[in-house]
Formats: structure tokens, C-alpha cells, sequence
């Protein structure tokens, strides 16, 4: 049985609101573009407990010639579950999903702080 699953937007929220946002309501978790149907969230689990979250946008930015583009947006690992490749497990569900896509070049780009939950 796999650790990773797909959820909903809501889902991530009880990771991305400890994690990205713990000053704030769980409300501002919720990112422009979490419902599209091209977006897709992924959830880390141990134990039936959601320890991980992932979210992919697809994003285009003109710099980079490439059909696919995706965002990570929202990686979050809670505290305790940092430092034990759940981050890096998550990023990698990531590049495998745009490798699936078989309809040009792929490009994942993360923006944000990833390295900080690998």
C-alpha cells in the first residue's frame, strides 16, 4: 500500500495551515486555482495520519519553451515528519505525473522554499 494519495483541496489544509500559514485562519490556505480540474493535490500518509501535502498547478511561464508546465504550490511536511524524505517523496509524485504526460517537453518548476521540507 502506498503512503501517497490524491485528496482535496480541503485536505491539505491541515497540513498547509500548521505548516505555511499557523498565524492565520484556515481559510487563507485556500490557493487561487486549488479546484481547476487540472490541479491536482497529493496527501503523505503514516499510519492514517496526513503528514505531507502537495499541490500541482499547471502554470505556463514564456521563459521556458516547454508544452507542460507545472507548478508545485503548498509543500508542506508537518514539524515532526521533516528530514525523513517525505518531501522528497512528494516532489518526486510530482515529476512522475509529468512524465505520464506524453503530448510534448515537461517542466516542473517550484518556486517556493522546497528544499526546506526534503
Amino acid at each position: 500500500m502506498t503512503n501517497l494519495k490524491k485528496i482535496t483541496a480541503e485536505t491539505t489544509f491541515e497540513v498547509r495551515n500548521p505548516v505555511l500559514r499557523p498565524q492565520l485562519p484556515v481559510e487563507s490556505c485556500h490557493f487561487d486555482g486549488d479546484h481547476l480540474d487540472s490541479t491536482i493535490h497529493f496527501g503523505f500518509y503514516l499510519e492514517e495520519k496526513i503528514v505531507g501535502v502537495v499541490s500541482v498547478f499547471e502554470k505556463s511561464n514564456a521563459i521556458w519553451d516547454f508544452k507542460n508546465q507545472y507548478q508545485i504550490r503548498g509543500m508542506a511536511v508537518l514539524k515532526d515528519f521533516q528530514k525523513k524524505k517525505i518531501g522528497e517523496q512528494l516532489v518526486n509524485v510530482v515529476i512522475e505525473l509529468a512524465h505520464e504526460k506524453k503530448n510534448g517537453h515537461n517542466l516542473v518548476q517550484c518556486t517556493e522554499k522546497c528544499g526546506s521540507v526534503l
